[in-house]
């Protein structure tokens, strides 16, 4: 669906409900609250509540994974390397210092 378009119709009870641009669930206008970018020409939300959140949980754990690579980086070791992990890499250089 183009996320441009905001479509709507009336439920059985005569109220307006919106389909969401993300997951095309129809809904009550009052789900639709909460976001800043994903707008229609109105300024209502074209995506729902839960979908914000989804969205804002997925860039949140993104974020902290790549804060977590930049650390190990900066302490000598390389999260991004498939045959050794971090673990491994750890262990050996622990084996290098101390000789055990």
């Amino acid at each position: 669906m183009d996320t441009d378009i905001r479509r709507r119709r009336i439920d059985e009870n005569g109220d307006w409900e919106y389909e969401c641009s993300n997951c095309s669930i129809w809904l009550p206008k009052d789900k639709f609250k909460g976001c800043v970018d994903k707008i229609d020409a109105y300024g209502n939300c074209l995506m729902c509540k839960s979908c914000i959140s989804k969205v804002a949980m997925k860039k949140r754990g993104n974020t902290i994974r790549n804060e977590v690579d930049d650390i190990l980086i900066r302490m000598g070791y390389d999260p991004y390397n498939d045959d050794k992990p971090v673990w491994k890499q750890a262990e050996e250089r622990y084996k290098n210092k101390y000789g055990r």
